[in-house]
């Protein structure tokens, strides 16, 4: 399991219902990673990292980077999204537009 440090800024657009415990209720930004994705600010406490993944061909969605701890979870949407916070040419680049990204960060199992 890679783990990266530095990333792309996103913002957390929070929607009707909130889910309790996970980044979308506790954190106001997060840092996307992985492989070839600029590393323009480093992953901190206060913007954990999320990496970029399908739930089908072409639907990106950004979940919770795994860890030791959450290796083998699996995702589901939590009524929230990810805008992009600077580094716009990245975010068009990385997803093909400026649209949010939707947020799976509840947990399921």
């Amino acid at each position: 399991m890679t783990e990266y440090t530095r990333g792309i800024p996103g913002v957390i657009l929070r929607g009707r219902y909130t889910t309790r415990g996970h980044l979308n209720d506790q954190y106001q930004e997060v840092t996307i990673v992985g492989p070839g994705i600029p590393g323009r600010r480093p992953v901190t406490d206060d913007a954990p990292a999320v990496v970029v993944a399908e739930t089908i061909p072409g639907h990106p969605v950004l979940r919770p980077a795994p860890t030791a701890k959450t290796k083998g979870w699996h995702w589901a949407a939590s009524d929230a999204y990810v805008s992009p916070a600077g580094f716009g040419s990245d975010w068009k680049n990385l997803f093909g537009d400026y649209r949010p990204v939707a947020l799976h960060d509840r947990h399921e199992g």
